[in-house]
């Protein structure tokens, strides 16, 4: 992991590109200021988490700092900030296949880059399962 500071003064948080974790987690797009790097802050409202939810995260964030794949995301920093769980990664600018279908794609997908990405899929997913984990 690629030394970024756990400080929310060192990010600016630009807009929001998505929601999840049952509604609890904020997806902003953000330019880490040191750099100018634009990067994606995943922000969690601790406070109306569970504290089985809460546990689920700390071991997200345990066991993926042990992965290193080409065809997975790492995280660059992860802190609390007030009652939130700040998790910075990557900006992948091209989104999900749903973002990539809707905007590049309009009128289906070829094989070939379906295969594409299932393939990136697949790789990541055999490197996981000879880590010993499993992909829920």
């Amino acid at each position: 992991m690629s030394s970024y500071l756990p400080d929310i003064s060192c990010y600016e948080l630009l807009t929001i590109i998505g929601k999840g974790f049952e509604e609890l987690m904020t997806v902003n797009l953000a330019q880490y200021k040191p750099s100018g790097e634009f990067v994606t802050v995943r922000r969690v409202n601790l406070e109306a988490c569970t504290n089985e939810m809460v546990a689920f995260l700390q071991g997200e964030l345990h066991v993926s700092k042990f992965f290193s794949h080409p065809n997975l995301v790492p995280y660059k920093a992860a802190f609390i900030a007030d009652n939130e769980l700040w998790v910075v990664t990557s900006f992948m600018a091209y989104g999900s296949a749903k973002d990539l279908i809707r905007t590049h794609f309009m009128d289906g997908m070829s094989e070939l880059a379906m295969a594409y990405i299932l393939q990136g899929v697949l790789k990541a997913l055999d490197y996981i399962h000879h880590m010993g984990y499993v992909h829920r």
